[in-house]
């Protein structure tokens, strides 16, 4: 007697395993397979916090809250080959809180907020596309395009480029808006592997761009022209994530499973040389029309979240995360820096898998 051919539309959750099988790959090392694929849309939202210190001294209060949400499309043109386009769209707020106006030091020869007066408080604000990065990527080996070989674990690598976008935020139009992201092209590389064993899957992901350096006008705040053309030089990234899934409902037959996921990131940003007066409330008039060095920035966070799929359909994940980043000298020419800032942030993606097997 035939089964049904339509999907199952309901599971049920359970506190133990249901299954256990090799045959999912794990979220972050899935392969799509010759001409299947993936459709998702998902949002990030991270907020950094700290304080400015001049010779350690408090002189302001800031905050960074960035809103990423992202199309993600993931296509097989062979087993073991697969592309990835990725379209992101956000926005960026940068506020200032308990400020002072910097004035002229002429025992330093440079600007200064010691005992100069207090001035409103300020916010930059800006929103636009943030680089779509397209990627190709190879399997060498994997439980589930290589199952006849007996592979204990999924691999993925591959090679992306980020494209530029002309609006981002270092730069403003005539007009005084900004957009948001570094707007720089850049090349990477990127690799994810994972190895399931019974209940559990440890993985490993990682990502490297380096960013090219480009032109652009620089401006006020209020779209004054300062120069026709400057060299900015965003950061270099590298960025490292590892966990572990735990499988609460792991079904082959259904295609459907619930990890719970404990894992850590680590992002590293290089130094980078863009306009003066973004990331700091006041500066002095005189280097308005400056490109300035920002110093090298490390983040550590961790972070718990649930990956579920129902059926061979339909998935979505939720995550949120904490943590802090480390001290940072904000403008070179400038005596101000962090003593460290705390972040943390949320994570929701809704997937759409279409595959020819229930895996």
């Amino acid at each position: 007697m035939k089964r049904p051919l339509f999907p199952l539309m309901c599971f049920t959750l359970s506190t133990g395993l249901l299954w256990v099988n090799d045959v999912h790959a794990g979220t972050f090392t899935d392969a799509p397979g010759a001409l299947q694929g993936d459709v998702a849309v998902n949002h990030r939202f991270q907020l950094s916090t700290d304080s400015l210190y001049q010779e350690n001294e408090v002189v302001g209060n800031r905050s960074h809250q960035q809103n990423t949400t992202q199309m993600v499309v993931k296509f097989g043109l062979l087993d073991f080959m697969s592309v990835d386009v990725n379209i992101p769209i956000g926005s960026e707020k940068l506020a200032y809180s308990n400020i002072y106006e910097m004035k002229y030091d002429p025992l330093s020869q440079t600007g200064s907020y010691l005992d100069t007066p207090a001035i409103d408080d300020t916010m930059r604000n800006g929103k636009g596309l943030q680089g779509t990065q397209l990627a190709l990527n190879f399997y060498p080996f994997h439980t589930k395009i290589h199952a006849n070989r007996g592979d204990a674990g999924n691999w993925q690598m591959g090679v992306l480029y980020r494209m530029r976008d002309k609006s981002n935020f270092f730069t403003v139009t005539p007009e005084g808006t900004r957009g948001s992201g570094i707007g720089a092209s850049g090349l990477g590389l990127q690799t994810a592997f994972s190895n399931k064993n019974q209940h559990v899957e440890p993985y490993l992901v990682m990502k490297a761009i380096r960013s090219t350096p480009f032109e652009a006008e620089l401006r006020s705040d209020d779209g004054t022209l300062y120069s026709d053309s400057e060299s900015m030089t965003p950061a270099h990234t590298v960025d490292i994530r590892g966990g572990t899934e735990f499988y609460i409902i792991d079904d082959v037959a259904l295609a459907s499973y619930v990890t719970l996921d404990l894992f850590g990131e680590y992002r590293y940003q290089s130094f980078q040389s863009v306009p003066s007066g973004i990331y700091l409330p006041s500066i002095l008039e005189s280097t308005q029309d400056t490109i300035i060095t920002q110093t090298e920035l490390v983040s550590i966070q961790g972070g718990v979240g649930t990956n579920v799929q129902i059926n061979s359909l339909y998935g979505f994940r939720l995550s949120g995360q904490v943590g802090f980043a480390s001290p940072q000298r904000i403008e070179h020419i400038y005596e101000i820096s962090t003593q460290g800032s705390l972040q943390w942030g949320v994570f929701g993606e809704m997937r759409f898998r279409y595959r020819t097997t229930s895996s």
